[in-house]
């Protein structure tokens, strides 16, 4: 009779040694996955930030490139932009290992002001730009992070 309680002990220890392994591994492979995860996470939204902050240079080129200075108005052409309508708009090709992204930004027409006048500064001098900058997935045309920064000219 004592075999059989001592075999009894031992099984449940075997068994619950097992139980604890499984649970620690699911474990690892769930924290594994989330770093994974915010590891992308984190690429595409600094990718996002830097596709606005080249939508910020182009938004300073326009400026300079104007021939009357200052600028009073926001008028950007079709060599300007993809879509004048808009504003500045241009999509440039991210590459990764995947190749699978594209980066797009936006300066849009209704979020730009000319604020010289609170800096009691002659119209055209000074402008608000915000600069929107995305990054899509190719095959679905899906948004996976975007990112504004905001800036004075």
């Amino acid at each position: 009779m004592l075999k059989q309680k001592g075999s009894a002990l031992v099984q449940i220890l075997l068994l619950s040694v097992l139980l604890l392994n499984v649970i620690i591994l699911s474990l690892t492979n769930h924290i594994n996955n989330n770093k994974k995860l915010s590891k992308i996470t984190e690429n595409t939204d600094l990718r996002a930030y830097e596709v606005a902050k080249a939508g910020a240079v182009e938004a300073l080129a326009f400026f300079r490139r104007q021939t009357t200075q200052p600028v009073t108005a926001f008028n950007p052409t079709s060599n300007d932009s993809e879509n004048p309508t808009i504003g500045i708009v241009r999509t440039i090709e991210i590459f990764s290992r995947t190749n699978r992204l594209r980066g797009r930004y936006e300066i849009n027409r209704d979020r730009i002001q000319d604020v010289s006048s609170f800096y009691n500064k002659p119209p055209g001098t000074i402008w608000a730009i915000y600069s929107q900058g995305s990054i899509i997935r190719r095959e679905t045309n899906k948004v996976i992070s975007n990112k504004t920064i905001a800036f004075l000219i």
